[in-house]
């Protein structure tokens, strides 16, 4: 767009001086792709509670997605919780590991492509409860993931938290 002012503009007669927006904004020196932005590179930690949608489950503040394991205290995910996760970019090739960081439990965690069906789960594990934060790692079925652009599901079957998920060998 030209944001010059016409010479006939009343605005030249309060004493504005023409400003030279040649060189203003970003050039083509910035390296920047509209298709990376919202990327999401599940190689290095994605934090959970950057989900873009979700079902059935809570957020607990900047650590991640949580409930409170308390029927008392009315935040438990339901039994078919998910965390929808956009623009997903991954190269992990075989054997590739799916890694989170979980507290609570007993519960499932699975990771679908594409959407939350049984059908669609690449890895999963199942654990017992574990009081303090640990490393679960799980390894990816078939011959590695490939993930470009991709819809990713992180499904939860109960109450528990899980503050960030990454794949890697």
């Amino acid at each position: 767009m030209d944001y010059t002012l016409k010479p006939s503009s009343p605005a030249f007669a309060t004493g504005f001086a023409q400003i030279d927006v040649s060189t203003t904004g970003l050039t083509t020196a910035f390296p920047w792709r509209r298709a990376d932005i919202g990327r999401c590179n599940a190689t290095e930690k994605v934090q959970t509670e950057r989900y873009n949608r979700m079902q059935g489950l809570w957020r607990e503040g900047s650590l991640g997605i949580s409930g409170s394991g308390s029927p008392s205290k009315g935040f438990l995910f339901s039994p078919n919780a998910w965390a929808r996760f956009d623009n997903v970019y991954c190269t992990c090739p075989s054997p590739c590991r799916l890694t989170f960081r979980f507290k609570g439990g007993p519960a499932r965690l699975a990771m679908a492509v594409g959407a939350p069906l049984a059908a669609n789960i690449v890895a999963s594990v199942e654990t017992a409860g574990l009081s303090a934060w640990t490393l679960l790692n799980t390894t990816v079925t078939g011959t590695g993931l490939s993930l470009s652009g991709a819809t990713l599901f992180l499904m939860l079957n109960a109450s528990c938290s899980i503050d960030y998920f990454f794949f890697g060998q």
